[in-house]
This record gives C-alpha cells, structure tokens and sequence, in this order.
C-alpha cells in the first residue's frame, strides 16, 4: 500500500513552546491546538509520519461505528532487494474528545498551523518512528487525499459487505473478492495456482510475505467470512 508523498512534520517535545521537525528545524509549539469532534468519523483518513527511509503511514477507517487503525511502514529487503511493506493493526482503539488510544499507542488530534494554512494531524506519544527517542511525540499531518485501496473490490477492506450484495455476485468473483483482501497486503499464493496467476496479472500486486494473517483487519475478517458463507451457499444451489 503506498501513498501520496506530503509535507510531513515530526515534532520533538520540549520543556519549552518549541519542537523539532524531520528536518531538524525548530517550530513553534504554540502553532498546535486541540482538534475534538463529537464524532469519530471526521478523523478517518491518512496520516503520514516520519521522513524518508522512516516514512510511514497510519490509517483511520470507521464503519458501522467500528474503528479500524493501521499502521504501514517499508522495509528494505536485501534477499529480493527491494522494498517490502509492513503492517501493525492496533487494538483496543478508542477515540474519545480529541484523545486516541490503543494497546499500542497513545496521543491526541491536533490542529496545526502550517504557514497560515490550519493542517489536521494526529499527535503520538513515544512514535515507532526510527530515530525518535523515548518521552519524545511527533506529528502526523492528515493527507488530503483519502485512503484509497488497490484492486476491484476495496469495499471488502473499507465497509462491512452486505449479504444481499453478495447474492448478486458470482462464485468466482466471490473468490476474488475474498482472496483480494490478502492480496493487497502482498499474501504470497501457490506459484501457478489461479489466483498467483490472476493478482500477478495486475499492476498493483507484488508477493512479498507467507503470512498475513496478523494484518487482517476485524472489517476484514468479517467480509472474509460473511464472503466465504455466500459461497458455501452458492456450491450447494
């Protein structure tokens, strides 16, 4: 999964009204406010953190009043010698009067004022940014793109698919559909099996891992399952 390269700001707290950013030039604290809504959904997007070779991604989805945050990040790999994307699917994600929390990370949503022009963002406590110490937060500025997803059903990865849509569909795009979601995180198939043929012929999918099984979303699982009964019922007709 890539995204849209945008100005990204890393912000080191202090003791004073200054913080740091990725390219090590100071700003001023004082630029950043509390960003709450009432709502989750305003804060469903992309934010990019870090710089470079640290670039990453977090993304907010929200759907049906399920919140789904992931976290995506390249690594290079000497073996095919090329970059391969990971994920980190948090859990216990609540987002309560502008504060985020999960098992895994803490902070809050922020407004920042970047050159007169108010950004969204999101802050993080102690980041998984490489370079960025302990005790330290940075800044994820909110992309003004949204969250897109590769291939021909990205309904499966976003929303939470409805039985009378899938009634509709036929057993082998079921397949496909379903086979899809782990596709877009770079599942390996069977080499020369249908759907290794199917994936590779596309312009988007590139096999990197064996397992993605801890990616999967809970949205995810659901359309995976709820996919998987629809063709169950199809086989038996």
């Amino acid at each position: 999964m890539t995204f849209l390269s945008l100005i990204i700001l890393s912000l080191l707290a202090s003791t004073s009204n200054w913080a740091q950013e990725h390219d090590y030039q100071e700003i001023d604290t004082n630029l950043v406010s509390d960003w709450i809504e009432k709502y989750p959904r305003p804060y469903a997007g992309v934010y990019l953190f870090g710089d470079s070779e640290s670039e990453s991604s977090l993304v907010i989805l929200y759907a049906k009043s399920t919140l789904v945050v992931q976290i995506s990040w390249g690594e290079w790999n000497e073996e095919a010698n090329e970059f391969y994307t990971h994920y980190e699917t948090l859990t216990n994600v609540t987002i309560n009067n502008g504060q985020f929390k999960s098992d895994q990370y803490a902070g809050s949503f922020v407004n920042y004022l970047d050159e007169e022009t108010k950004r969204k963002g999101l802050r993080i406590n102690n980041p998984w940014t490489a370079g960025i110490n302990d005790g330290v937060w940075e800044l994820g500025l909110k992309s003004m793109h949204p969250f897109q997803c590769k291939g021909k059903y990205p309904k499966a990865t976003t929303n939470y698919l409805y039985q009378s849509n899938l009634n509709k569909t036929s057993r082998q795009e079921l397949k496909i559909m379903r086979n899809e979601i782990y596709a877009r995180y770079g599942y390996t198939f069977r080499t020369g099996g249908e759907m290794d043929k199917y994936f590779r012929a596309t312009d988007w999918y590139k096999p990197q891992h064996k397992n993605v099984d801890a990616y999967i979303t809970s949205i995810e699982k659901k359309n995976i399952a709820l996919i998987q009964a629809t063709e169950k019922l199809a086989a038996s007709d």
